[in-house]
């Protein structure tokens, strides 16, 4: 059995775990910063959903590449829905996940608002 110098070793390793090890504060960076994101728009989106309630606003969102958010001319029961906008020509961190997460934790807020509501006037 031949052995392999220790220097190819390395070498070989070097050329396999280098760029391996250089990337990962990039993906680090890019998953911790999607997490935040995604976090702050679950935040944002059921402040949001308060504050329209409480206003007599009964909506529900959906996305769209709209740039302004109207009223679809469409009602599920109570809510009218709305759009939200969407940009798709934004960068990698400002994701569709964190626009998608906003419209799930208003719309989901929203429900248990006006479910909340009508418990209370039974």
């Amino acid at each position: 059995m031949k052995r392999i110098p220790v220097s190819k070793l390395f070498a070989f390793a070097g050329w396999v775990l280098w760029p391996i090890v250089l990337s990962l504060p990039f993906v680090s960076y890019r998953i911790t910063s999607r997490m935040s994101m995604e976090a702050w728009a679950s935040y944002a989106g059921k402040l949001q959903a308060r504050i329209w309630f409480q206003e007599n606003h009964y909506r529900l969102l959906e996305l769209s590449p709209d740039e302004k958010n109207k009223f679809t001319g469409r009602k599920d029961g109570e809510f009218e829905i709305w759009t939200w906008t969407h940009y798709t020509n934004s960068s990698w961190l400002v994701a569709e996940s964190a626009d998608r997460e906003f419209v799930d934790a208003f719309n989901h807020r929203m429900r248990q608002l006006w479910d909340r509501k009508q418990n209370d006037q039974k």
